[in-house]
């Protein structure tokens, strides 16, 4: 009995808090460009992908919680960057008995000939896309910094066509 409560205790002290993630797609603090219609940054939104006990999955899985991108859409003759940020949220209630589970088939025959075949499904996970949330702003290019979506975006140099910059955090 003491083996099964150690055994229980130890596996429910193994799994670790769910954390939220936030992965950008380019290099920090390296001078980047981009042209009209081109991409600043993207940000890749994740979470744990939690267990039976609502702690972290063990093997590292995680869950999709959607996306964030700046784009360049150009210059006003003011000296304004056109920019269109755009965010994107899903909504997932994904667990490991959704991601790794297994559906199961049982059959049993008696003596007389009769059989029965039981068969459950997985469960699947329910997940949605919320239409995308998008903006399209101007800023001054004299600014330089601007902060969004927990990052900084330092303005190098534009024009009409094309803009360097950098992005730190």
């Amino acid at each position: 009995m003491k083996i099964i409560l150690l055994a229980v205790a130890l596996s429910l002290t193994g799994c670790a808090q769910i954390q939220n993630y936030k992965t950008v797609d380019v290099a920090l603090n390296t001078p980047l460009s981009t042209s009209i219609g081109g991409s600043f940054f993207s940000i890749a939104k994740t979470k744990d992908l939690p267990n039976a006990f609502g702690k972290a999955d063990i093997y590292g899985g995680k869950v999709n919680l959607g996306h964030s991108e700046l784009r360049y859409q150009g210059l006003t003759k003011d000296n304004q960057l056109i920019l269109r940020y755009t965010d994107v949220t899903i909504h997932s209630d994904e667990n490991v008995f959704t991601r790794y589970g297994n559906s199961s088939s049982t059959i049993s025959s008696g003596y007389n000939g009769n059989i029965m075949v039981t068969h459950a499904n997985k469960r699947d996970a329910n997940i949605s896309q919320l239409p995308p949330n998008t903006i399209e702003f101007l800023f001054p290019l004299n600014k330089k910094v601007l902060p969004i979506s927990g990052y900084i975006v330092t303005i190098i140099e534009a024009t009409p066509y094309d803009v360097k910059y950098t992005i730190s955090q």
